[in-house]
């Protein structure tokens, strides 16, 4: 008789376990600051509250945690990191807290969750089952690295010459309350001029690749300096809360993600934040002002916003025209847009009758709930996926780093605006071409 051991691996179930964790840790927090301080605080911009059905309700949560114990622990590939961030930047609270804002039926919170339910299993469907850039990549070629940097430093500095000239003394650094203000400015100068696609640019694509390259490579730390001083640049146009705080997570999802592929880490990352904030403010409470104005950064501003503007667009769309996206400025030439100004004024009188309020929303809302109601919402996920497996057929494994850092601020754009603008005049589309040229220069580093 032969005896042996048999040793059972019990970190993958343990890795697992932690990520259904701090999703439930996250979800949690979020919805008790919601019922006990925003809905009081910010019941005049929606944040209302109604006490759900429960059986809608764990539907919801089901919705929730599924993805969790499906998604993959570790990056092989851009996309891997891609779904963890809009699974928690935005997903879990476009479920949950529409439930919980209460304006829709019984029947509609039912027909949301589910259609968000299945956008997001086609988002992060395996490559193997559907992967519509395979076979994109060309080796055939390379890029010379010289005249790839000549190119790059003389497009940024064009764009960034354009920017400083159309504002002039209008750029700013201003504090929280004077950023509407500073958007208000920037709207000026932006309707005048072409400047809007620059700041795109320049916020979406060209700094956040030098922040990549900067933390990814150890001999261009220089880059990491001059991304940050042009995203500061860019800051002082619009005062966009998008560009600072990717700026400001982009080298925590580096150190403690992007590093060593540990996607699990996103988790801490969220959960653990949300819960320590939600503590802070059980035993400090609100009459401190540096915590309120944090809650208000990340819990109102960041995690469920999102999900309470969607309720809106779900709410409003189910009773007015829907666009069959001529929210997208290219394609209004071809199909009729029923609406004076456009979706995210429509819905901000809407939410805050009277204020000039610009409801700008997530790809969800925009492309597909505004766009051909619940279906929209699924194919919004279609569009999606195809728009980012995009940059795993075009970009190398051993560039997946440096894709995965400069992408953050892409992410946090589709978080609040339409794919199409994310992509066109956001940076994307830039960020995309930059990534596919760096991952054929011969020698990078």
């Amino acid at each position: 008789m032969i005896a042996g051991t048999i040793r059972l691996d019990v970190k993958p179930a343990l890795s697992r376990a932690s990520i259904v964790f701090w999703t439930l840790l996250f979800s949690l927090s979020c919805i008790d600051v919601y019922i006990n301080y925003l809905s009081t605080a910010y019941s005049l911009f929606g944040f209302s509250y109604r006490s759900p059905s429960p059986g809608i309700l764990a539907y919801a949560f089901l919705a929730v945690l599924v993805p969790a114990l499906v998604l993959p622990r570790k990056i092989e590939r851009v996309t891997d990191f891609v779904h963890w961030i809009l699974y928690f930047g935005l997903y879990i609270s476009v479920v949950i807290f529409p439930v919980l804002q209460g304006d829709l039926s019984r029947t509609d919170q039912f027909r949301l969750v589910t259609s968000l339910f299945a956008s997001f299993l086609i988002v992060i469907a395996p490559v193997r089952f559907w992967h519509p850039t395979a076979g994109l990549r060309d080796k055939a070629f390379s890029i010379d690295p010289r005249a790839f940097w000549q190119l790059f430093i003389f497009v940024y500095v064009l764009l960034n010459i354009f920017v400083i000239s159309a504002f002039g003394s209008r750029l700013r650094l201003v504090g929280l309350e004077q950023i509407y203000e500073q958007r208000g400015v920037a709207s000026d100068v932006e309707a005048s001029s072409f400047v809007g696609y620059a700041i795109g640019i320049l916020s979406g694509a060209f700094n956040p690749f030098l922040i990549a390259i900067g933390l990814c490579l150890p001999r261009r730390k220089f880059s990491l300096t001059i991304g940050i001083v042009g995203q500061l640049l860019i800051f002082a146009t619009a005062a966009a809360k998008v560009v600072a705080i990717s700026t400001a997570i982009a080298p925590f999802l580096y150190f403690l993600v992007v590093r060593k592929g540990r996607l699990e880490n996103v988790g801490l990352i969220f959960g653990g934040g949300a819960c320590a904030l939600w503590v802070a403010l059980g035993f400090v409470g609100t009459d401190n002002f540096i915590l309120r104005t944090i809650i208000s950064l990340t819990f109102m501003r960041a995690f469920c916003i999102t999900g309470v503007v969607m309720a809106f667009y779900t709410t409003f769309f189910l009773g007015h025209p829907l666009t069959h996206f001529s929210h997208v400025h290219l394609l209004r030439y071809f199909i009729h847009y029923p609406y004076p100004d456009s979706v995210g004024e429509v819905i901000g009188r809407y939410m805050v009758p009277g204020a000039p309020f610009d409801a700008n929303a997530s790809f969800w809302a925009t492309d597909g709930m505004a766009a051909l109601g619940f279906y929209g919402i699924v194919l919004a996920g279609v569009l999606f996926r195809i728009f980012f497996r995009l940059f795993d057929g075009l970009i190398q494994k051993t560039d997946t780093k440096v894709a995965c850092v400069a992408i953050v601020p892409l992410l946090m754009g589709v978080t609040n605006s339409s794919l199409f603008t994310s992509m066109l005049s956001g940076g994307g589309g830039a960020l995309l071409v930059l990534l596919y040229a760096w991952a054929r220069i011969s020698n990078p580093d």
